[in-house]
Protein backbone atom coordinates (compact mmCIF):
# COMPACT_ATOMS: atom_id res chain seq x y z
CA UNK A 1 0.00 0.00 0.00
CA UNK A 2 3.16 2.62 1.05
CA UNK A 3 4.15 2.07 -3.07
CA UNK A 4 0.52 3.39 -4.42
CA UNK A 5 0.43 6.12 -2.25
CA UNK A 6 3.78 6.91 -3.30
CA UNK A 7 2.62 6.91 -6.94
CA UNK A 8 -0.20 8.35 -6.51
CA UNK A 9 1.60 11.14 -4.59
CA UNK A 10 3.37 11.70 -7.57
CA UNK A 11 0.78 11.66 -9.95
CA UNK A 12 -1.23 14.17 -8.13
CA UNK A 13 2.02 16.35 -7.52
CA UNK A 14 2.70 16.20 -11.21
CA UNK A 15 -0.57 16.92 -12.79
CA UNK A 16 -0.05 20.69 -10.88
CA UNK A 17 2.67 21.38 -13.11
CA UNK A 18 1.55 19.67 -16.48
CA UNK A 19 1.06 22.48 -18.81
CA UNK A 20 1.02 23.46 -22.36
CA UNK A 21 5.35 23.92 -23.12
CA UNK A 22 5.08 19.98 -21.52
CA UNK A 23 4.13 18.64 -24.56
CA UNK A 24 2.18 18.99 -27.95
CA UNK A 25 -0.92 20.37 -27.31
CA UNK A 26 -2.93 19.20 -30.44
CA UNK A 27 -6.47 19.61 -29.15
CA UNK A 28 -7.63 23.61 -29.75
CA UNK A 29 -9.34 23.26 -26.39
CA UNK A 30 -6.33 22.98 -24.34
CA UNK A 31 -6.89 19.84 -22.81
CA UNK A 32 -3.45 19.15 -21.64
CA UNK A 33 -2.87 21.97 -19.86
CA UNK A 34 -3.72 21.89 -16.11
CA UNK A 35 -4.70 26.14 -15.88
CA UNK A 36 -7.26 25.44 -18.05
CA UNK A 37 -11.21 24.62 -17.25
CA UNK A 38 -12.10 22.06 -19.85
CA UNK A 39 -13.87 18.73 -18.63
CA UNK A 40 -10.26 16.90 -18.92
CA UNK A 41 -9.21 18.94 -15.77
CA UNK A 42 -12.14 18.89 -14.02
CA UNK A 43 -11.94 14.87 -13.95
CA UNK A 44 -8.29 15.58 -12.88
CA UNK A 45 -9.45 17.91 -10.22
CA UNK A 46 -12.60 15.35 -8.72
CA UNK A 47 -9.82 12.81 -9.04
CA UNK A 48 -7.11 14.63 -6.62
CA UNK A 49 -10.19 16.23 -4.43
CA UNK A 50 -11.29 12.21 -3.71
CA UNK A 51 -7.75 11.44 -3.17
CA UNK A 52 -7.34 14.25 -0.45
CA UNK A 53 -10.77 12.86 0.88
CA UNK A 54 -8.96 9.78 1.72
CA UNK A 55 -5.27 10.74 2.63
CA UNK A 56 -6.54 14.10 4.43
CA UNK A 57 -2.94 15.31 2.94
CA UNK A 58 -2.76 19.29 3.72
CA UNK A 59 -0.39 19.76 1.64
CA UNK A 60 -2.67 18.97 -1.63
CA UNK A 61 -5.69 20.89 -0.02
CA UNK A 62 -3.25 23.92 -0.25
CA UNK A 63 -2.70 22.80 -3.95
CA UNK A 64 -5.80 22.08 -4.63
CA UNK A 65 -7.44 25.78 -2.89
CA UNK A 66 -4.38 27.76 -4.86
CA UNK A 67 -5.50 26.00 -8.14
CA UNK A 68 -9.02 27.60 -7.89
CA UNK A 69 -7.94 30.86 -6.63
CA UNK A 70 -5.58 31.47 -9.18
CA UNK A 71 -8.01 30.02 -12.09
CA UNK A 72 -11.52 30.42 -11.72
CA UNK A 73 -12.75 33.92 -10.49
Amino acid sequence: MKRINELLDSVAERMFDISAGSFKEECPIGIIDFSNWEWAQAVGLYGLWQYYKMTADEKLLERLIQWFETNIE
